[in-house]
């Protein structure tokens, strides 16, 4: 099965950056993602969209 989102950890790995930066992504609204009670998840569409748009960090 495809995974539809990542923790915040996961993400962070896959794009190879830190967790600061990774929220600052998420804020700045270039990652979308799904807060579940205390947890927050990364769409995996959007970090793709995020890399394939080729985004300066």
């Amino acid at each position: 099965m495809q995974r539809f989102s990542v923790s915040i950890d996961e993400a962070a790995r896959a794009i190879g950056i830190g967790r600061t930066k990774l929220y600052e992504l998420i804020n700045s609204g270039s990652l979308d993602v799904i807060r579940i009670g205390s947890r927050t998840l990364v769409k995996v569409p959007s970090i793709e969209a995020m890399l394939q748009r080729s985004v300066v960090f």
